[in-house]
C-alpha cells in the first residue's frame, strides 16, 4: 500500500467520524472513563484485561460484550459480530447473569442472583417473574448477534472455531505452515464489519486438542500465534483475552507478621504468561483494592 493509498482511508475514517459513524473502532457507551482513555475499541487489535481473583475481569468482559450489542442497535448497517469463549462457566449461567444485567437496565433495582436460582431464603414474586418476561426481547436479541462458546478449553479448536466464522462471513485465504492454518487475507461480506473475540478467561485454557501441553503453552499459542499474529493482524479480528494475575499476594511486615493485601495489576503480574504482554497492543488493569 502506498502512502496515498493509506490517506484516502484515514480521509474516509476522518468524514464519517463528522457524521457520527466509527468505521475503525466501536464506540463505548456503558463505560465512559474507559472510552476517554481509549476512546473506543478499536479494530484488528489484541486487549488484554488483567486483575486479581474476584476483582471483577468476567463482569466487565460482559460489559464490553453488551457495548457491542448497543453498538449494533445504533449501527444496523454495520455488521457486529461476538464469539464469546465462555471458559470459566457454562452457557445456562451467561444467560441468568444476562437477565439480571437486562432486569437491572429496565427497571432500575437489582435482581438477585440466588434469588433467580430459587437458592435463598426469599424466591421470585408473581411481579418479578412478569417483569422478567418483560426483558425476554432484549435478552433473545442480544442472543442472536453473540456466538457463545461453552465446551472448548483448547486453543486449537478456538482457532479452527473463529477460522469457520470467518469463512462463513466473508472470503477467507489461508495456507498451511508447521501444520498450522495461517490466514493469508480476509475480505468480509460486509466491508463495514466489526468482529470482536472475548475469551474469559485464558488461565482456563488446557493445552491441545489432543490433550496435550500445558496451560502456560496455551495461552502462548492462543495470545500469541492465533490472535494476535493471525486473527487481529490479518483479518481486523478484536481480540480481548482476560487473564489472571499470578503474584504472590502474602506480604510480611517487619515483625514477620503475615499480611494478604490484593496488588495493583501490572505486567509482571502475569507471571509465567508475561511474554504474552508483547503480543498485546493495549493491557488494560482492574484494581479493586476493598473487594
Amino acid at each position: 500500500m502506498k502512502f496515498e493509498n493509506r490517506i484516502i482511508d484515514l480521509q474516509k475514517a476522518y468524514e464519517a467520524r463528522k457524521l457520527g459513524i466509527y468505521l475503525n473502532s466501536t464506540p463505548f457507551r456503558t463505560l465512559p472513563s474507559l472510552g476517554n482513555f481509549l476512546g473506543g475499541i478499536p479494530k484488528g487489535v489484541c486487549i488484554g484485561l488483567t486483575a486479581d481473583a474476584n476483582v471483577g475481569k468476567t463482569p466487565l468482559a460482559k460489559n464490553i460484550a453488551y457495548n457491542f450489542y448497543l453498538a449494533k442497535k445504533e449501527n444496523p448497517k454495520i455488521n457486529y459480530q461476538l464469539i464469546y469463549f465462555c471458559l470459566e462457566e457454562p452457557r445456562e449461567k451467561f444467560i441468568d447473569r444476562l437477565i439480571t444485567h437486562f432486569y437491572y437496565i429496565k427497571y432500575g433495582k437489582y435482581l438477585d442472583y440466588p434469588k433467580l436460582l430459587s437458592n435463598s431464603k426469599n424466591i421470585l414474586s408473581e411481579q418479578e417473574w412478569k417483569e422478567i418476561d418483560g426483558i425476554k426481547i432484549k435478552v433473545n436479541n442480544f442472543l442472536k448477534y453473540v456466538t457463545i462458546v461453552d465446551d472448548v478449553y483448547d486453543p486449537d479448536t478456538m482457532y479452527d472455531i473463529c477460522l469457520e466464522h470467518l469463512s462463513n462471513n466473508g472470503r477467507l485465504v489461508t495456507e498451511i505452515k508447521n501444520n498450522v492454518r495461517d490466514i493469508k487475507s480476509f475480505v468480509p461480506h460486509k466491508l463495514d464489519s466489526h468482529i470482536c473475540v472475548i475469551t474469559d478467561h485464558c488461565n482456563d485454557l488446557t493445552g491441545d486438542k489432543f490433550g496435550k501441553g500445558e496451560t502456560f503453552y496455551a495461552i502462548e499459542k492462543w495470545c500469541r500465534n492465533y490472535s494476535a499474529r493471525n486473527l487481529s493482524k490479518k483479518a481486523n479480528v478484536t481480540c480481548f483475552q482476560v487473564l489472571q494475575q499470578a503474584l504472590d499476594k502474602t506480604q510480611y511486615t517487619s515483625k514477620g507478621k503475615v499480611v494478604v493485601s490484593k496488588l495493583e495489576p501490572s505486567k509482571e503480574g502475569l507471571g509465567d504468561n508475561k511474554q504474552v504482554y508483547r503480543s498485546l497492543d493495549i493491557l488494560l488493569g482492574l484494581f479493586a483494592p476493598s473487594f
